[in-house]
């Protein structure tokens, strides 16, 4: 069903702007907003360091399944409903983390906040396209990458002062009232914009999706601890994650995977522009995990201090 678009006024739309570039940057530097408080986690919630890289992997694992899933979730279920669903499911989330009474609940709040926010970075994006003039689509964009960009930098920054003022319970807890803001920025722009298409759930292409993640991640976490030849769960992690794949490949050849769009990868510009994205975040989120465990540990500095660290990289 398709409802008439009315464009929203100049107030609105500028309202509309900010809280999507409040979502775009809340579901950015949740990735990172806890890095400094890991040590501080892990000793109230138990399991070490192992429990802080779970804790930050989780988070990115589920935001990588989710993610490629929204421009199907958006068709089949419309704007209003799969947006507004994510940042209530993302803040409530956020809030069971700020709870947590162990690490296993933890990891699991932390997948379900990975999983909503997977939604929010690129429906951001296309609901701004939406509701500006095509014009101004060049000047929208930038402000939303450094939005993306600005989240992750400034997370640690702003996880190190609330957890030494406060708890880093409280670097979730944070949430709750920017999740409100945001809804009540979009609410007005969001009604008419519905497009839902009766589209078919692929289920297998979902499986193999979460498969493929989920494999290699186990793989990539074990691995620090075991001998990649020696160890006969890894093989069978990384063989579990190298047939998913493939089977994705085949299907999406026989037109059988409707998720996303992989015959995009035969641009060349969109292809490299992919794995620059894909190198400088990889860069980008190392630094900004690994610089606080370093201050904190063998430079002995506070967790504001450690999270400073990472600020010089926004410049």
């Amino acid at each position: 069903m398709t409802v008439e678009v009315v464009a929203p006024g100049p107030s609105v739309r500028r309202f509309a702007t900010a809280a999507l570039m409040i979502a775009t940057a809340m579901q950015a530097g949740d990735a990172t907003i806890v890095n400094v408080a890991l040590p501080h986690l892990a000793r109230d919630l138990g399991g070490g360091m192992t429990l802080g890289a779970w804790v930050v992997t989780s988070y990115l694992c589920a935001t990588a399944v989710v993610a490629p899933l929204t421009g199907w979730l958006s068709r089949r279920y419309g704007a209003q409903l799969v947006f507004g669903s994510a940042v209530s499911l993302f803040v409530i989330a956020s809030l069971c983390c700020a709870l947590a009474p162990s690490a296993a609940a933890m990891i699991a709040f932390r997948v379900v906040q990975g999983a909503s926010g997977g939604v929010l970075h690129p429906m951001a994006q296309a609901i701004l396209l939406d509701i500006h003039p095509k014009e101004r689509h060049g000047s929208v964009l930038g402000m939303w990458g450094a939005a993306a960009m600005v989240g992750p930098i400034m997370g640690p920054a702003l996880g190190g002062i609330i957890t030494d003022l406060a708890s880093w319970r409280w670097a979730f807890a944070i949430n709750l009232p920017l999740g409100i803001l945001i809804l009540c920025g979009t609410w007005r722009v969001l009604p008419g914009r519905e497009t839902r298409r009766d589209l078919p759930i692929d289920g297998v292409g979902i499986i193999l999706l979460i498969a493929a993640i989920g494999a290699l991640q186990l793989f990539l976490e074990r691995s620090v601890d075991h001998s990649w030849l020696g160890s006969p769960e890894l093989a069978i992690e990384l063989s579990i994650a190298f047939l998913a794949v493939l089977l994705i490949a085949v299907r999406a050849r026989r037109g059988a995977f409707t998720l996303f769009r992989l015959d995009l990868f035969r641009d060349v510009n969109f292809t490299i522009a992919a794995f620059y994205n894909f190198m400088t975040s990889a860069l980008l989120f190392v630094a900004v995990l690994f610089l606080p465990a370093l201050g904190q540990g063998p430079l002995g500095y506070s967790a504001t201090l450690a999270g400073a660290m990472i600020v010089p990289r926004a410049v």
